[in-house]
């Protein structure tokens, strides 16, 4: 999904649990404003926030981390079908961006970040 971005807390660990109630409040006041930045930045109106908490709720790297992915029309066949591709996104060596590519993502983004 174009515009798919990962937040993740300063202190590396493994579950939502293992987070103080600072670090939790902390970490989703960083969504709150990365969501508000994407919609405008990308023109959408919507974004799924995701977190998989644990190997059963499709995290495959262990450390905590929230998927915002920017919305929009008709993106998926089926709405949930963004919970698919977050399962899978990670497991798919084609199409994967070069390191390149994201730096000049980052850039643009942090660019715009401070407009």
């Amino acid at each position: 999904v174009e515009g798919h971005l990962l937040v993740s807390p300063v202190r590396e660990v493994e579950k939502m649990g293992d987070l103080t109630e600072e670090e939790v409040a902390d970490l989703f006041k960083v969504v709150q404003k990365v969501e508000v930045f994407v919609q405008k930045f990308y023109g959408v109106s919507s974004s799924t926030i995701s977190v998989q908490n644990g190997h059963l709720a499709g995290q495959s790297i262990p450390h905590v981390h929230v998927h915002i992915l920017p919305r929009r029309e008709d993106d998926f066949a089926q709405n949930d079908d963004v919970y698919r591709e977050l399962q899978e996104h990670d497991k798919v060596e084609t199409g994967w961006r070069t390191e390149e590519e994201m730096v000049v993502e980052a850039k643009m983004l942090r660019d715009a970040w401070g407009k």
